[in-house]
């Protein structure tokens, strides 16, 4: 059965809210009206509850049970990634949260082809939410990953958001991504920072470097940057468990 996401403030006491584009899902969709069972999730747990009311705005429902979240990464997976020209961030958001990720980060680097002004930025970041939102109910995740505001690379390179770093660089000639996870324990989380179509600099992997980031490869592979992300985190779930 489908899982809806909510927010913890649309919980309260055994009480739950339904609002938005899952409203028009659940009521002309599936069809579903009071009485009918629905599970939803809050990030922290999952939920099985029967529904009270159904209108065209919202729906109400009653939780009567409280269930463990099963199926969860076994590790915290950031992904870093430079603006792609057209819509592949689009397909990128969509596939990374799909697999798991807990946060998406935009970045804007030197070799960027798209440049943003505050007001696009800011309707892209709208965008890549509900891309984000979506595709943690197709996954049927607990909830859906966190799409950050657009950051400059100087920025993310200042910023511990991880226990684990890793700037994937095709111009890495001595350590790969196979390496750097065989040679260092499990960590809780990880960031990944995937350049874009034109790579990244030599002095912004150094300036990455500096501040802790390890540099790494796929070997003699390159990936192109729509593709390099996924690959990234498929790796990292199947060498951790996920």
């Amino acid at each position: 059965m489908r899982i809806f996401l909510v927010a913890p403030e649309d919980i309260s006491g055994d009480s739950v809210t339904i609002e938005g584009p899952d409203v028009h899902h659940i009521k002309n969709v599936l069809r579903l009206k009071a009485g009918d069972e629905i599970f939803v999730a809050d990030g922290t747990a999952k939920f099985r509850c029967k529904i009270d009311q159904v209108t065209d705005e919202v729906i109400k429902a009653t939780i009567l049970e409280k269930l463990a979240l099963t199926g969860l990464p076994s590790i915290n997976i950031k992904l870093a990634q430079a603006i792609p020209k057209g819509r592949k961030m689009d397909d990128i958001i969509r596939m990374a949260c799909e697999l798991g990720v807990v946060e998406v980060i935009p970045v804007m680097t030197e070799r960027c082809i798209v440049k943003f002004d505050d007001q696009s930025a800011l309707n892209k970041t709208d965008r890549w939410r509900e891309i984000a939102k979506s595709a943690g109910k197709q996954s049927r995740a607990s909830s859906s990953a966190e799409v950050l505001e657009l950051t400059a690379l100087e920025t993310l390179a200042e910023t511990k958001n991880a226990e684990l770093r890793i700037v994937m660089w095709e111009d890495e000639t001595t350590t790969t991504l196979k390496q750097v996870l065989d040679t260092r324990k499990k960590p809780k989380s990880i960031l990944i920072l995937i350049g874009p179509e034109g790579g990244l600099t030599a002095d912004e992997v150094e300036l990455l470097t500096k501040a802790g980031f390890i540099a790494a490869s796929f070997g003699t592979s390159i990936l192109r940057t729509e593709t390099a992300g996924v690959a990234v985190i498929s790796a990292l779930l199947y060498h951790y468990g996920g």
